[in-house]
Order: C-alpha cells, then sequence, then structure tokens
C-alpha cells in the first residue's frame, strides 16, 4: 500500500503496485431502468408497479414504451 501525501491515507495497490481502475459507474437512467425492470418482475401488476415505484401509472407506461420493456 501506499500513502496519498495529501490526505495520509493509503490507496490499494495491484500486485504491481499500479492502483487498479475504478469500475465504470451507470448513469442514472441505466440505475433507474434497472430498478424499474425489477419492480415490474417482482410485481402482479402494472398497477401495483406504478404504486411501489411512487410514480404514476401513465409514467410508467412511458417508461417502458420507451426502454421497450413488456
Amino acid at each position: 500500500m501506499t500513502s496519498n501525501p495529501a490526505t495520509g491515507r493509503h490507496r490499494p495497490e495491484t500486485r504491481f503496485g499500479r492502483r487498479a481502475a475504478p469500475a465504470p459507474l451507470a448513469s442514472l437512467e441505466e440505475v433507474e431502468r434497472a430498478h424499474v425492470q425489477l419492480v415490474l418482475a417482482r410485481s402482479s401488476t402494472f398497477e401495483e408497479a406504478a404504486e411501489l415505484l411512487g410514480i404514476n401509472l401513465t409514467t410508467l407506461w412511458r417508461m417502458r414504451k420507451r426502454w421497450g420493456l413488456g
């Protein structure tokens, strides 16, 4: 481990002494889509999914149409 002079904190290293590149972060839309898909899969109706998501049924319909979800 090496120390960051600015903060004094230790940074993890790979076995060759270099820091591993951070994993790319998902966009907010990607996270939202994944969450909506999960709620849709676990809900028995679209009305239930919309209620669990805290959104209007029409909004859920538009999201499904935009993302091509069934």
